[in-house]
Protein backbone atom coordinates (compact mmCIF):
# COMPACT_ATOMS: atom_id res chain seq x y z
CA UNK A 1 0.00 0.00 0.00
CA UNK A 2 1.17 3.61 -0.67
CA UNK A 3 0.37 6.09 2.12
CA UNK A 4 0.57 9.40 1.18
CA UNK A 5 0.28 12.16 4.40
CA UNK A 6 -0.13 16.08 3.81
CA UNK A 7 -0.80 18.68 6.19
CA UNK A 8 -2.67 21.67 5.22
CA UNK A 9 -1.76 24.89 7.17
CA UNK A 10 -4.88 27.01 7.65
CA UNK A 11 -4.35 28.98 4.77
CA UNK A 12 -4.74 25.74 2.91
CA UNK A 13 -1.21 25.59 2.34
CA UNK A 14 1.04 22.53 2.27
CA UNK A 15 2.90 22.06 5.64
CA UNK A 16 3.97 18.33 5.62
CA UNK A 17 3.88 15.71 3.30
CA UNK A 18 4.89 12.02 3.64
CA UNK A 19 4.38 9.39 1.07
CA UNK A 20 5.89 5.64 1.81
CA UNK A 21 5.49 2.01 0.40
CA UNK A 22 4.40 0.62 -2.90
CA UNK A 23 0.92 0.63 -4.52
CA UNK A 24 1.83 -3.36 -5.42
CA UNK A 25 -0.40 -3.26 -8.66
CA UNK A 26 2.87 -4.28 -10.59
CA UNK A 27 6.58 -4.91 -9.99
CA UNK A 28 8.72 -1.79 -8.56
CA UNK A 29 9.26 0.53 -11.81
CA UNK A 30 6.71 -1.01 -14.01
CA UNK A 31 3.51 0.24 -11.53
CA UNK A 32 1.15 2.81 -13.03
CA UNK A 33 -0.12 4.14 -9.48
CA UNK A 34 3.27 4.35 -7.73
CA UNK A 35 4.48 6.27 -11.27
CA UNK A 36 1.32 8.84 -10.80
CA UNK A 37 2.04 9.35 -7.60
CA UNK A 38 5.67 9.99 -8.00
CA UNK A 39 5.05 12.54 -10.45
CA UNK A 40 2.38 14.27 -8.56
CA UNK A 41 4.66 13.95 -5.45
CA UNK A 42 8.12 14.84 -6.90
CA UNK A 43 6.76 18.09 -9.19
CA UNK A 44 5.04 19.33 -6.09
CA UNK A 45 7.83 18.77 -3.72
CA UNK A 46 10.58 20.72 -6.21
CA UNK A 47 8.04 23.56 -7.46
CA UNK A 48 7.93 24.68 -3.59
CA UNK A 49 11.46 24.25 -3.35
CA UNK A 50 12.19 25.73 -6.16
CA UNK A 51 9.77 29.01 -5.75
CA UNK A 52 11.03 32.36 -4.03
CA UNK A 53 8.87 32.84 -0.24
CA UNK A 54 9.51 29.18 0.72
CA UNK A 55 11.83 27.72 3.20
CA UNK A 56 11.59 23.55 3.16
CA UNK A 57 13.50 20.23 4.49
CA UNK A 58 13.03 16.95 3.82
CA UNK A 59 14.22 14.13 2.48
CA UNK A 60 13.81 11.11 0.12
CA UNK A 61 15.53 8.01 2.17
CA UNK A 62 15.13 5.44 -0.28
CA UNK A 63 12.79 4.62 -3.71
CA UNK A 64 9.26 5.06 -2.00
CA UNK A 65 9.72 7.27 0.30
CA UNK A 66 9.38 11.01 0.62
CA UNK A 67 9.23 13.62 3.56
CA UNK A 68 8.83 17.05 2.88
CA UNK A 69 8.07 20.06 5.58
CA UNK A 70 7.61 23.69 4.42
CA UNK A 71 9.38 25.17 7.34
CA UNK A 72 8.30 29.04 6.50
CA UNK A 73 6.77 30.79 3.76
CA UNK A 74 6.23 34.25 3.32
CA UNK A 75 2.91 35.73 3.52
CA UNK A 76 2.81 37.24 -0.33
CA UNK A 77 3.03 33.11 -1.47
CA UNK A 78 -0.09 31.90 -0.02
CA UNK A 79 -1.89 32.17 -3.22
CA UNK A 80 0.60 30.25 -5.35
CA UNK A 81 0.96 27.71 -2.72
CA UNK A 82 -2.31 27.18 -2.01
CA UNK A 83 -2.35 26.50 -5.50
CA UNK A 84 0.33 23.89 -5.64
CA UNK A 85 -1.35 22.35 -3.05
CA UNK A 86 -4.84 22.13 -4.76
CA UNK A 87 -3.00 20.78 -7.50
CA UNK A 88 -0.96 18.03 -5.57
CA UNK A 89 -4.20 16.53 -3.38
CA UNK A 90 -6.94 16.71 -6.32
CA UNK A 91 -4.00 14.68 -8.40
CA UNK A 92 -3.52 12.41 -5.37
CA UNK A 93 -7.01 11.99 -4.15
CA UNK A 94 -8.16 11.16 -7.74
CA UNK A 95 -5.64 8.47 -7.66
CA UNK A 96 -6.29 7.24 -4.36
CA UNK A 97 -10.12 6.89 -5.49
CA UNK A 98 -9.04 4.95 -8.93
CA UNK A 99 -7.02 2.62 -7.09
CA UNK A 100 -8.77 2.32 -3.05
CA UNK A 101 -6.94 -0.97 -2.58
CA UNK A 102 -3.54 0.42 -2.98
CA UNK A 103 -3.21 4.01 -2.32
CA UNK A 104 -4.41 5.99 0.73
CA UNK A 105 -4.09 9.56 0.64
CA UNK A 106 -4.85 11.02 4.39
CA UNK A 107 -5.15 14.93 4.50
CA UNK A 108 -4.88 16.96 8.29
CA UNK A 109 -5.62 20.39 9.00
CA UNK A 110 -4.04 22.74 11.11
CA UNK A 111 -6.02 25.14 13.10
CA UNK A 112 -3.74 27.81 13.69
CA UNK A 113 -1.06 29.70 11.21
CA UNK A 114 2.52 28.65 11.84
CA UNK A 115 4.27 29.07 8.55
CA UNK A 116 4.22 32.43 7.77
CA UNK A 117 6.77 35.02 8.32
CA UNK A 118 5.99 38.24 10.00
CA UNK A 119 2.42 37.87 11.06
Amino acid sequence: MLRIRATVDASGVLRTLTADGHAGLAARGQDPACAAASVLLLTAARTIEASAGFVVGGQTERPGSLQLEVVSRDGDVIEYGRGITDMLLKGVGELAAEYPDHVRLTISKETEEKTQNGT
